[in-house]
This record gives C-alpha cells, sequence and structure tokens, in this order.
C-alpha cells in the first residue's frame, strides 16, 4: 500500500490549494489522503486524551472530583 499523502489545512485559501493539490496527489498515486486540522482551544478548556479512563470517571463525577476544574 502507498504511503499517504498528508497536508495540514487551517481554512486559508493557501491551505486550500494544498489540499486540493494533495487531494490530486492521492488520486493520481492511488494513495490515501490525511487532511490534517489543528487548533488552541480556548483558556480554560480541559483536555481529555482519548483513553484516559481515569480522567473519564472523574470529569463524569464533576468538577470537584478534577483539579483545577470550575
Amino acid at each position: 500500500m502507498p504511503q499517504p499523502i498528508i497536508a495540514g489545512i487551517d481554512g486559508t485559501p493557501d491551505s486550500l490549494l494544498a489540499a486540493d493539490w494533495a487531494a490530486g496527489e492521492a488520486r493520481r498515486h492511488k494513495a490515501p489522503l490525511v487532511l490534517l486540522h489543528g487548533y488552541t482551544p480556548l483558556a480554560g478548556t480541559s483536555r481529555l486524551l482519548v483513553g484516559d479512563a481515569d480522567l473519564e470517571h472523574r470529569l463524569s463525577r464533576g468538577a470537584d472530583a478534577v483539579p483545577g476544574a470550575r
């Protein structure tokens, strides 16, 4: 299986052109296409990692169980 073609997008016109180019390359090479988008969370929001069962349990019990939560 071919390596994936990866492009980062952020909504700007240039990144959308990059996504279009990457899609064409993926088609041409019969490769998977991966589009990545990142963001900066707002201040004060919590970060939950997939598979963090302990944090999920504490969050389910409410803000008092999570240090620093409001």
